[in-house]
């Protein structure tokens, strides 16, 4: 048995959640999502969700790769949602991410 994957789930079990706030994690690669009309209520909930995460990475001395996290606003609208900061400091947007080997665009194609 490959002890790795399942100490991790162990270790990151605890990670903060919020009711609007949704985490997928897979290895060591964890997206941040919410969903909302309105990018500002969006963006609310996601700076909420980061604000939790932060003292649980600080309490088990864990840090997020900054050069690797990026904020993707995904709709059909031109409207893109405010900045979120994690740790007082602003995401670069992006029109496109990379998650598990799959491009997701902007407007999800």
């Amino acid at each position: 048995m490959i002890l790795g994957p399942l100490l991790y789930l162990i270790y990151t079990a605890d990670l903060p959640t919020t009711d609007k706030g949704y985490t997928a994690n897979f290895a060591d690669d964890t997206a941040v999502l919410t969903v909302h009309e309105d990018p500002d209520e969006a963006m609310q909930q996601l700076q909420l969700h980061l604000n939790k995460i932060h003292p649980w990475l600080m309490k088990w001395r864990m840090k997020a790769n900054e050069t690797k996290s990026t904020q993707v606003t995904c709709t059909l609208k031109k409207r893109t949602c405010p900045p979120v900061y994690p740790n007082n400091k602003q995401l670069p947007q992006t029109n496109e991410v990379k998650y598990l080997r799959i491009h997701l665009d902007r407007r999800l194609t």
